[in-house]
């Protein structure tokens, strides 16, 4: 089901609800990461820590929106385990299906994440991630595959 322009607003105030319920809970870690870099390699190597630093329901969305095909789900945890593929896929798991990753926003408290497939656009996924007392996490994703 396609999310309209007036529907958006309501789905976005909801899971803005939900998000700042699922925060209001403090963060799950107890040690403040170091830097999003150093973050960002352990959730791309530690399939049991990047589990640990998902924010449920996960904000799911494919499609474009200038394409009219945008759709947004949100993804409890049983939806990401049952996934076919990897959510995020390793630095090595990257290589063998040429996936380059890319960091095109990092703030102090908010980055994306971009993986694509060179020279095609038969995989792009940007990852959001928010930073919450000195904790990082998944807070959503954004398929634009074709």
């Amino acid at each position: 089901r396609t999310v309209r322009p007036a529907h958006s607003l309501v789905f976005a105030l909801a899971l803005f609800s939900l998000v700042s319920a699922a925060w209001a809970q403090g963060p799950r870690c107890s040690v403040a990461d170091k830097s999003f870099d150093s973050f960002l390699a352990r959730f791309s190597e530690n399939e049991q820590f990047r589990h640990s630093r998902l924010v449920f329901p996960l904000m799911y969305r494919h499609g474009r929106f200038e394409n009219g095909d945008l759709q947004a789900q949100l993804w409890d945890e049983e939806r990401v385990k049952t996934l076919g593929a990897p959510l995020f896929m390793s630095p090595a798991q990257r290589a063998v299906r040429d996936i380059v990753q890319e960091l095109p926003l990092v703030t102090r408290s908010y980055a994306e994440v971009y993986h694509h497939k060179r020279q095609a656009d038969t995989y792009e996924v940007m990852f959001s991630f928010r930073r919450l007392g000195g904790c990082w996490y998944l807070e959503g994703l954004h398929d634009t595959s074709l």
